[in-house]
């Protein structure tokens, strides 16, 4: 059955990305993405675990319910920093945010640029 499709931060379809499955029982069935992103796999219903890993990728760990009709997106965000902004902008008392899954030490820092720089927020990890 067609549990749902692995998508990376952009929403780009993933394919041949590691997927487990773990009910609360321990019993574990495995499966990989296609190249549209979908996984496919019979699952007994209830509460079960997903671990999704693919090289170059953050692994995950969630806990689903299972449906029999899954169509359900799993993303799956490549390493590295990212940023992300409101629909109305970057302007003052909007929304802004960042993420990252760091691969090594970093500072990051956001700036709004208008007829002078103005520093907004940073963070980092040594």
């Amino acid at each position: 059955m067609l549990i749902g499709y692995v998508s990376d931060e952009r929403y780009v379809a993933l394919h041949d990305v590691a997927v487990e499955f773990i009910n609360s029982t321990g019993q574990s069935w495995e499966a990989r993405s296609r190249a549209s992103g979908a996984v496919y796999v019979e699952l007994p219903p209830g509460s079960i675990g997903l671990v999704m890993q693919k090289s170059g990728y953050g692994g995950k760990f969630s806990r689903r319910r299972c449906r029999s009709r899954g169509r359900r997106s799993f993303g799956c965000w490549r390493m590295g920093c990212w940023g992300m902004r409101g629909r109305s902008g970057c302007g003052r008392g909007n929304g802004r945010s960042f993420g990252c899954i760091p691969v090594e030490p970093y500072k990051l820092e956001l700036w709004r640029y208008g007829w002078e720089a103005e520093f907004c927020c940073g963070a980092g990890m040594a």
